[in-house]
């Protein structure tokens, strides 16, 4: 039995220009379809699209294909153990990581710990819900490909059995990536697959933040909205299940990233 392959893309991304008003939200959307189901599943919605590629973008702009995505997102709706989301509120995001370097480290020095409980955490990042090893495939296109060489260490087998995190809200190093791919889009229905979904929930958080009413959006909203996903938000609470009890010693989160940052960089 081969490994389990997870395809991946986002919407929105914009580097370190988190206070861009065009693309306020950065939405990461992965699937754990195989290809072979992905092209199944095109094939069922978006049989009569002509072009090569699917794209949110321009499925978005054609009033014929609406329908489509928005039966898309209804199936979705019946597997959604097969696919995660994830959104942040750009904005929000700044602030957080205000918080995180500027408050809590203030409020250390008084003796207040902000992370005992966990009710101050800057990123959530997707759990490992799974414990088999897997292929990520990424669009290749993607300008997060720049930031591969963190990838890399981060998902380095090599990394000793480290949990990170505060309070309830923990992750354990290292995760079940064997192998990252970085792939063209075209050639992958896989990926297709996850730029429409990224892209419907990217487009829909805007338009309920913008009061924007076009029919795209009133058709594909609630469905696009209702998905299950993970979020860095104001008044949204994280999906984290609480931790186990007497679980091993748990390393701080900037400190564990920071030795990656030190192992990257170039010498």
């Amino acid at each position: 039995m081969g490994l389990m392959t997870i395809f991946s893309d986002e919407s929105g991304y914009t580097g370190p220009n988190l206070t861009n008003r065009d693309q306020p939200y950065f939405v990461l959307a992965t699937m754990s379809f195989e290809e072979h189901e992905a092209k199944a599943i095109r094939n069922s919605f978006f049989s009569s699209v002509r072009a090569r590629e699917l794209k949110h973008s321009n499925l978005s702009k054609n009033s014929k294909q609406h329908r489509m995505v928005l039966e898309y997102l209804k199936y979705l709706q019946s597997c959604r153990h097969r696919y995660k989301v994830y959104v942040i509120d750009k904005e929000f995001a700044v602030i957080a990581k205000i918080v995180d370097y500027l408050v809590e480290t203030a409020a250390y020095k008084t003796g207040l710990n902000l992370y005992s409980d966990g009710s101050v955490v800057a990123i959530a990042d997707r759990r490992k819900q799974t414990d088999e090893d897997f292929i990520l495939i990424h669009d290749t296109s993607s300008p997060m490909v720049k930031e591969t060489r963190y990838w890399e260490a981060l998902t380095d087998k090599s990394v000793p059995p480290t949990i990170i995190g505060h309070g309830s809200k923990t992750m354990r190093f290292p995760i079940g990536v064997a192998e990252t791919r970085f792939e063209d889009s075209l050639s992958w229905n896989g990926l297709q697959l996850a730029d429409v979904l990224a892209g419907a929930v990217a487009r829909s958080c805007t338009a309920i933040r913008r009061e924007e009413t076009d029919s795209y959006v009133r058709l594909i909203s609630e469905i696009a909205l209702d998905l299950p996903s993970f979020a860095l938000m104001p008044g949204v609470s994280e999906d984290w299940p609480e931790p186990s009890v007497g679980q091993d010693h748990v390393v701080d989160p900037l400190y564990f990233v920071g030795e990656f940052y030190r192992k990257t960089r170039p010498n």
